[in-house]
Order: C-alpha cells, then structure tokens, then sequence
C-alpha cells in the first residue's frame, strides 16, 4: 500500500466525525466518506503533494454542497418535533447544540466544526 493510500486510510475516523456532524444523520455521512474516498483515491495521481487531510477536507466539503444543492431543489420535508420537556442534562445541552448548529449557514457551520470537532486551525479551514 502506498503512502498516499495510507495517509487516506488513516484519515477515515475524523472523515467520518467531521461528515456525521456536518450532516446530523450517520447514513448521509458514511455515503459522503465513501463518495469522498473514492473521489480522493480515484485521482491519486492529481494529488501533487501537501496535506492529504485538507484536501480530504475539501472534497468532502464540497460533495456536501453539491448534495445541499441538490436537496435545495426538491419539495421541503416537515421535520418531526422532538418537545421532550422532561430531557435534562446532556441530552437537553445536545439537543440546544443541534438546534444551534442548525441555524448557522453551511459555511459557518463547516468552519466551526472543523475547528471545534477536528482541532484544525484558523489558516487550515481557510485553505479548504
């Protein structure tokens, strides 16, 4: 195995943190880690060196926008309410957080969650 697929290979977990955060849904995420891998490992030879994870970062990113657009197109869904008055503690914080998050426009939303859940710096997401 290369380095380069090594380097991808070890890059999954956070792929897959930043993607389950990015979409809020375990099922959409693995599909946009999957597409990414593929896409990444399909254009190998384009890669001209660098930090693999910002440029994993990206294509994911990117792939996600693509499928927001998409989303964007069809008839809008009534999302389900979840009022549980008695939720206390965490799961009362998570859901504030998710609620949140969700107000936040794609690209703030992306940016925060690459600094806070990924740890990458100011400069490293303003690359992607």
């Amino acid at each position: 195995m290369t380095a380069f697929r090594q380097s991808v290979e070890a890059m999954i977990p956070a792929l897959r943190r930043y993607a389950r955060a990015l979409t809020r849904d375990t099922d959409i995420a693995d599909d946009l880690v999957q597409d990414t891998l593929v896409r990444a490992l399909r254009s190998e030879r384009l890669f001209l060196g660098g930090d693999v994870r910002s440029w994993l970062y990206t294509i994911l990113t990117n792939l996600n926008k693509n499928r927001r657009r998409s989303l964007a197109r069809r008839p809008p869904l009534m999302p389900l309410l979840d009022n549980n008055a008695d939720a206390s503690g965490t799961e009362a914080e998570g859901r504030d957080i998710e609620r949140a998050l969700s107000t936040l426009v794609e690209e703030q939303r992306s940016v925060l969650l690459l600094v806070m859940l990924e740890g990458m710096s100011y400069r490293e997401v303003a690359d992607i």
